[in-house]
């Protein structure tokens, strides 16, 4: 008999308080739960693709993983595991340790990738019978158990060590007196999710073996002793898991676990959670599930994990949306999917993540990601954040689960069955990561539901968009996006040590960056021109005002080096903040606005770049306006660049003034009154600039982030400022998808129709009289010109205004997200301050006074606003908070 099942009738015969567990539930939770895991053998009848997936993507694997196993060799049986160091690029390290390292390495994919399965080998079906020799294949199954009991002998048992998969952790606390008793897996301690999975999966294979009680152990060990959900189980916990916890108090709060934690409860705690067997321990377990969800299923304060008061998702003290945060999300969507008929949840934790799935799709475009939005994890594909999205927006549209129309009309919308069914990513689909090979074969199943139902699409999302968590802008418009990318005194430039490899150029990501995505069939980035792993110029990124720096191998330490050698005392090489705190926007519908004071960071040298840079997205244009460029390093130059598109083809054309040009040797300056057309349909307008335009046509030279060397055709649009500029300024605008050149001409043609520069130096202001939008960044507390609706605000803030006839609707916003921080210290400490400081601390609530010239009253109720006339000017009071947008409407007072 399945365990789960006499583990539900033994307790349904017991005398037990039925107030404090419903049972049928979990038993129906249970079902759930190893349906979503497995195919079933009516899948192959009722899925298209399932016989495909089956022969090409699933016995593959279960052959590999099963000839694995046999000649595994089980060396070492008895003698305890030490996942208790790392080694990176850069790590010196004796021999000895090397090859410790290379046995782990070995180990690690044994018992996280070839045992989990070799248990799928064993109890998914094929199409027919005989098509998976390993179904319920008894030598399978034996070589399963054998490969657990040599698991159990290596130290992955009851008494393992998880104190953080940080491998330092596990020293200190050993030094602090702390005694391991067992493996010490730390380094390893995200990568269990595959082998605790398969043990559920195998439990009444287990039960049979008279092993299920010991390693229901192991999985309670897994889940309730890992320092990384800690905050979830501490009155249950060992010492060595709350080690970290306990030694930071000011970072952490019970109750709250990060995003990697949040993923781990998932994927260990629900199985352990599915195989109690005693009352009492359950509902002990019970009141830990609830109190999870409701903490950390909800909007957090300053920079905890994962959703934040805007909707970005967050990890590392960033909005992580190319990964990390999405793939929480997904494990989200499935814990609320599998307690959906439980009582430990309620209405709202269902619709935060909803509100975070949205706003995940504000972000991308179609499903990608910019590379200024995805840390250092750019190299690889990068749909990998899109496909989780899209299995979170299932499972909650799903009617096994909530059914939610929400989530179904955004699914319909955003799913594509060609890409993810039927393409090359119907073999990634049902994969996880972090030691889960297979996340979920369940999942086809539910896209077939609903893919075969008849829901109403949602829209797909247009206008702007300012998240000020992420520091960033979404502008959108038909089916391309631009993103506008800066950061702040609270939210740090970019992520890549240079000992990772992972995002070695990262540099100039935040520095204003303006990314199109506009081509590609879905529209991607490599599609828009951004090859960034072939001859892409790290730091010629699009709409960045930065150092160009050479492009070459670096090392960790030689960067420090040099930074030390120069006086810098910033005490890392990534992570870093400015000094500024004017970095967000405001949106009005289809209108919105993107403000940054930028304040340049050291990177291997001195770096006192200073500019104001503004983004006024209207009529489906992006106006951008620099001012007071000046500073940068001693050596290298400042550039600001329009764009950088890869040439694919021999043919392809960039237009310049009407004239189009094909050659990979054209250099040229073209003056500071330019329209060009890039290779891939974007059109761009250089109004005005203190510095010639710089066009190239070449074969560029570069290097991944692993250093190795690339080189492909590039066109490249650029203002040079030199070295050290003293109060440069430049204005362009961009128009996406402008093919033919036809916006441009336009534009061009009747300039002052579209858009004014009123004001441009302590505020921007411009009005743009097509679209009877005016566009004000305070970046200073300065009057504006007396004929301008908006004479002053009290607080550096964002204002625009919407002419609607006998209205005018105005959206305001204060970027300053407020939290107490101490400049200097932010800016020498980087993270390891920001994790600290700003953890816990609420966004300041701003009392802004906006003064507009005239009397005038509200158009309607608005909590949070008020108005008072004095003399001939009305005093506008608005709370604002986060840096979010607060919109009303006014009507003059006739």
């Amino acid at each position: 008999m399945k365990y789960w099942v006499w583990s539900l009738c033994v307790c349904l015969l017991c005398v037990v308080n039925v107030h404090a567990v419903d049972w049928d539930a979990r038993g129906r939770m249970i079902e759930k739960y190893e349906d979503y895991l497995l195919l079933k053998s009516e899948d192959y009848e009722q899925l298209d693709f399932a016989v495909k997936l089956f022969e090409e993507a699933l016995l593959p694997l279960f052959e590999n993983a099963v000839e694995n196993a046999k000649g595994y060799g089980y060396e070492h049986e008895g003698e305890l595991a030490y996942f208790d160091f790392k080694l990176n690029a850069e790590t010196e390290a004796s021999e000895a340790k090397r090859k410790q390292a290379k046995e782990n390495e070995r180990f690690k994919k044994y018992f996280s990738t070839t045992l989990p399965m070799v248990a799928y080998a064993y109890l998914v079906p094929g199409p027919e019978e005989g098509a998976n020799p390993y179904y319920k294949n008894k030598e399978v199954l034996a070589l399963y158990l054998k490969g657990l009991e040599y698991c159990y002998s290596r130290g992955l048992d009851e008494k393992t060590w998880y104190p953080d998969h940080g491998t330092q952790t596990s020293h200190k606390a050993m030094k602090a007196g702390l005694v391991r008793e067992s493996g010490d897996f730390s380094g390893v301690s995200l990568h269990m999710g595959g082998f605790v999975q398969s043990v559920f999966l195998m439990r009444g294979e287990l039960e049979e073996a008279g092993l299920i009680e010991k390693y229901v152990k192991v999985l309670r060990n897994a889940a309730i002793n890992n320092g990384l959900m800690y905050a979830g189980f501490y009155e249950y916990a060992r010492d060595d898991a709350g080690f970290v916890f306990n030694k930071n108090p000011e970072k952490y709060s019970k109750g709250t676990i990060n995003a990697d934690g949040m993923r781990l409860f998932v994927d260990y705690f629900v199985p352990y959670y599915l195989m109690i067997r005693d009352e009492k321990e359950l509902e002990e377990m019970d009141a830990v599930l609830a109190r999870v969800i409701d903490t950390n299923l909800a909007v957090k304060v300053g920079i905890q994990d994962t959703i934040k008061p805007d909707g970005t998702g967050f990890h590392h003290a960033t909005a992580y949306v190319g990964g990390y945060s999405p793939q929480t999300l997904e494990s989200f969507a499935q814990l609320l999917y599998l307690v959906s008929e439980m009582d430990v949840f309620d209405e709202e934790n269902v619709e935060v993540v909803k509100y975070a799935i949205e706003t995940f799709r504000v972000m991308v475009q179609k499903y990608q990601v910019s590379g200024a939005l995805r840390g250092r994890l750019i190299q690889g594909g990068n749909e990998g954040a899109a496909m989780v999205i899209t299995k979170a927006m299932a499972l909650l549209a799903h009617d096994g689960g909530f059914g939610d129309k929400q989530m179904q009309g955004r699914f319909t919308e955003y799913f594509d069955a060609d890409v993810f069914l039927h393409g090359e990513l119907m073999e990634e689909y049902f994969k996880g990561n972090r030691g889960i090979a297979i996340k979920g074969l369940g999942i086809y199943r539910m896209i077939s539901d609903l893919v075969g139902e008849d829901i109403k699409k949602a829209d797909v999302p247009e206008g702007a968009f300012v998240k000020p968590y992420a520091a960033a802008a979404f502008f959108r418009k038909d089916d391309w996006l631009v993103v506008a990318k800066g950061f702040s005194q609270y939210f740090w430039d970019y992520e890549g040590p240079i000992k990772k490899r992972q995002n070695s150029f990262g540099q100039n990501w935040a520095y204003g960056m303006l990314q199109v995505f506009s081509a590609g069939e879905p529209v991607s980035e490599v599609g828009s021109g951004c090859d960034m792993m072939d001859g892409w110029d790290w730091y010629h990124v699009p709409g960045t005002t930065a150092s160009h720096y050479p492009i070459k191998e670096r090392s960790q330490k030689e960067v420090m080096k040099q930074k030390k050698a120069a006086g810098i005392m910033h005490k890392d090489v990534h992570r870093h903040y400015s000094g500024q705190t004017y970095v967000g926007g405001v949106s009005v519908g289809n209108a919105g606005m993107f403000v940054m004071e930028l304040e340049g960071v050291p990177f291997y040298s001195t770096n006192d770049l200073r500019a104001r840079k503004s983004y006024f997205f209207v009529g489906g244009k992006v106006y951008a306006m620099g001012r007071d460029i000046r500073g940068g390093t001693d050596k290298d130059e400042t550039h600001t660049t329009l764009f950088q598109t890869k040439l694919t083809e021999e043919n392809n054309v960039t237009v310049v003034d009407g004239n189009k040009h094909v050659s990979d040797t054209y250099s040229r300056m073209l003056g500071k009154d330019v329209g060009l057309i890039d290779s891939v349909g974007n059109s761009f307008y250089l109004v005005d600039s203190t510095n010639e335009l710089v066009f190239e046509r070449r074969i560029q030279q570069s290097m991944t982030p692993r250093f190795e060397k690339t080189e492909a055709r590039y066109a490249t649009a650029y203002l040079n400022h030199g070295i050290k500029p003293e109060g440069d300024d430049y204005f362009y605008v961009v128009m996406p998808g402008d093919k033919d050149g036809d916006a441009l001409s336009e534009l061009r043609s009747n300039f002052d129709a579209y858009s004014n520069v009123v004001e441009d130096k302590r505020v921007h202001v411009i009005e743009f009289p097509k679209d009877g939008v005016t566009g004000y960044g305070f970046y200073e507390l300065a009057e504006t010109s007396q004929n301008m609706l908006v004479k002053s605000v009290n607080i550096e803030a964002c204002v625009m205004t919407v002419n609607e006839g006998e209205s005018v609707k105005i959206g305001v916003s204060v970027p300053d997200i407020g939290w107490e921080s101490s400049e200097t210290d932010a800016q020498l400490g980087g993270l390891n301050y920001g994790a600290k400081k700003y953890a816990k601390q609420a966004a300041k609530v701003h009392e802004l006074e906006v003064t507009l010239r005239g009397k005038w009253k509200l158009a309607g109720e608005y909590e949070g606003v008020e108005v008072r006339v004095k003399e001939n000017e009305t005093i506008v009071s608005v709370k604002c908070s986060d840096g979010l947008s607060e919109v009303f409407s006014v009507r003059e007072i006739k």
